[in-house]
């Protein structure tokens, strides 16, 4: 399936990554440092302070790989209510809930839809969402209306991010085109990881365009960033602030000048509730101007019908 997918992330982690496999190379296992950056200090992102500071994100993401941003309260307050929500589910007995809803079809086809729903790892628990079939997927009672804004939240955020980045208009209508024309085969993932003394998750980059989450209570997450440090960044930021990085598919479309974020999970001193928004697209191999191709032959095919 990754291959049929056209993947070519150095790990393939667009299925192993979403399976909870541990990923990466001994020599990711380099010690972290706690002084952020001071061009990574978070920036505004209000609604009156987002065009000054848009151009401060695309300079921070080309430099180290992510950003870190401040939201308005309103995103806050819909971060913190679907998280009380799912952990009150982990916390629960109603975790048999997985896969499609009975007899429903699918608006498209291929959709990666293996690991859809609930599952057990060895880490941590799971909780993952195609957003193609969302709506066909099964969700825990009322968890689907609580969570959808926060998505859209997350999802607004990283077009804003795309945009801003040289050919962003291009490439946003690319992503939106392949979304009609596959799907929207990005995925929004609520982890609750277990507690330990290791690496929950090994390094390693992720598959699509952008990364987005709000910042854990619990601190876990660890980023490369491109002066080639570790950093402890939920240790150094708070659960009122998101963390923005690039991923696999970016780099390739803006040919090296975002490079995707390498990142890893060190096990949490105790129970760590993670939720991931991952803007994706279905075929990864396919250049931007491959993809600009497959749009282009859509739309004659369209016109000759039409004619």
């Amino acid at each position: 399936q990754v291959e049929d997918r056209g993947s070519v992330s150095k790990f393939s982690t667009v299925l192993l990554g979403d399976l909870g496999a541990s990923l990466g190379d001994e020599d990711d296992l380099g010690t972290v440092t706690n002084a952020l950056p001071v061009q990574l200090e978070p920036l505004d992102f209000s609604h009156d302070n987002i065009e000054k500071n848009l151009k401060i994100a695309v300079d921070a993401l080309k430099k180290h790989g992510f950003v870190v941003l401040q939201l308005p309260q309103e995103s806050v307050e819909a971060a913190e209510h679907a998280e009380d929500a799912w952990r009150g589910f982990f916390h629960g007995h109603e975790k048999g809930v997985k896969g499609l809803k009975t007899n429903t079809s699918l608006p498209f086809d291929h959709l990666p839809l293996a690991d859809a729903g609930y599952t057990m790892q060895n880490a941590r628990e799971h909780f993952h969402v195609v957003l193609a079939a969302s709506q066909q997927q099964e969700w825990p009672d009322a968890l689907r209306h609580i969570t959808e804004p926060l998505i859209s939240i997350l999802e607004k955020l990283c077009r804003q991010l795309l945009r801003a980045l040289p050919q962003g208009d291009s490439m946003e209508t690319v992503w939106l085109a392949e979304a009609e024309r596959t799907g929207d085969v990005s995925v929004f993932d609520i982890f609750n990881y277990f507690p330990g003394s290791a690496l929950a998750m090994a390094a390693h980059t992720d598959p699509g365009l952008f990364t987005a989450k709000f910042m854990s209570k619990t601190p876990g997450l660890e980023l490369l960033d491109g002066n080639g440090d570790w950093l402890a960044i939920e240790e150094l930021g708070s659960s009122a602030e998101v963390v923005v990085f690039a991923a696999d598919v970016l780099e390739r479309w803006t040919q090296g000048a975002v490079p995707s974020c390498r990142h890893r999970v060190r096990a949490p001193s105790q129970a760590r509730l993670s939720l991931v928004y991952e803007m994706r697209v279905l075929q990864e191999g396919l250049s931007l101007d491959d993809l600009r191709f497959v749009e282009k032959r859509k739309q004659l095919l369209k016109s000759t019908r039409i004619s």
